[in-house]
């Protein structure tokens, strides 16, 4: 058996595709030749783009497989024996199959340095306890249990945040300067004021204590005054309307006051604050109800819901709850 047929077809049959490839300067491929075509287009780029992030143990070794691509597209066109073309695969095989793998190495390492700079920096994240933030101006932010706050964006004129779930801002005043909270699909923008920002899955609600924000959602867009509260989502953005402040800064002290709220307002309250799910019957979703939860504990807190509905929350799962009448 000569030695060329222990060469592996598959083996063969991509470096003489590479070779071709490079020789006649083409790139476009199938889609099932796509590891092809992404190790010719990465060997014509390397260099150019991206050689000072790659590190030199990289480089050494894609010289080495570049130099034996080009090697095979040339030899292709001046082969002198079966026994030239049998040495050259049997020296350079165990290259090929190592291509792919560090090509996955260089991809992701030029994916990271791309993308490193474009994502949002977390600034602080509260878990089961509240936490307190402040930033280099003044500014406090009080996160409320599940939460997460990234900074966006700062510039001179300009500060954006984004918060995932809930807080409580208290901005320092400054006319010149923009004071941007992006959450779910809305935006607040203020100047010095103190608020409260609700972000639950496809809704954002604020609530205004002190001050004055502008509260859009991208198409419309709204000005609240203080003691005025309004929601938005993708599709819509509600006037502003007069609220109890309690109804959304009671969570500061750890317990939920409400007044004429549905069971189901405050089963979701609940979900967000201690990062759990919990399943109630249709008929007890619309029942209105008025009082306070304490929220220094989960498990009281459902204890005392179940009571008030007549019932109570048995645990079904890993941080799941069905209330049983």
């Amino acid at each position: 058996m000569s030695q060329e047929n222990q060469i592996p077809e598959n083996d063969r049959k991509l470096a003489q595709k590479i070779g071709s490839l490079l020789e006649e300067n083409r790139s476009v491929l199938s889609a099932d030749n796509y590891l092809i075509d992404q190790i010719v287009d990465h060997k014509r780029t390397l260099y150019s783009t991206y050689q000072n992030e790659l590190s030199e143990s990289k480089e050494k070794s894609w010289r080495e497989i570049s130099s034996f691509i080009q090697t095979e597209g040339k030899h292709k066109a001046h082969v002198k024996s079966e026994q030239s073309i049998s040495s050259l695969f049997t020296d350079k095989s165990t290259l090929l199959k190592v291509a792919a793998v560090l090509l996955v190495s260089a991809f992701l390492t030029i994916f990271l340095l791309q993308s490193g700079d474009n994502q949002p920096e977390i600034l602080t994240q509260s878990h089961s306890e509240q936490v307190t933030y402040t930033l280099n101006d003044g500014s406090s932010i009080q996160l409320r249990p599940s939460s997460t706050l990234y900074l966006m964006n700062e510039t001179d004129t300009e500060s954006q945040y984004k918060l995932e779930g809930e807080a409580f801002f208290q901005v320092t005043p400054n006319q010149d300067r923009r004071f941007l909270v992006e959450a779910g699909t809305a935006v607040v923008e203020v100047t010095g004021t103190s608020f409260n920002v609700r972000e639950w899955g496809d809704e954002t609600i604020v609530y205004l204590q002190e001050g004055s924000v502008q509260f859009s959602n991208g198409s419309k867009q709204v000005t609240l005054e203080s003691g005025e509260m309004a929601a938005a989502n993708d599709q819509s953005i509600t006037e502003p309307v007069k609220a109890e402040p309690e109804q959304f800064l009671s969570w500061q002290q750890n317990q939920i006051i409400f007044d004429n709220r549905t069971a189901a307002s405050i089963i979701k309250e609940l979900e967000y604050h201690y990062s759990i799910e919990i399943n109630i019957p249709g008929h007890i979703k619309n029942e209105v109800l008025g009082g306070s939860l304490s929220l220094e504990n989960r498990s009281v807190s459902l204890e005392n819901l179940g009571i008030v509905l007549g019932g109570n929350f048995s645990s079904i799962g890993d941080n799941t709850y069905q209330f049983v009448e």
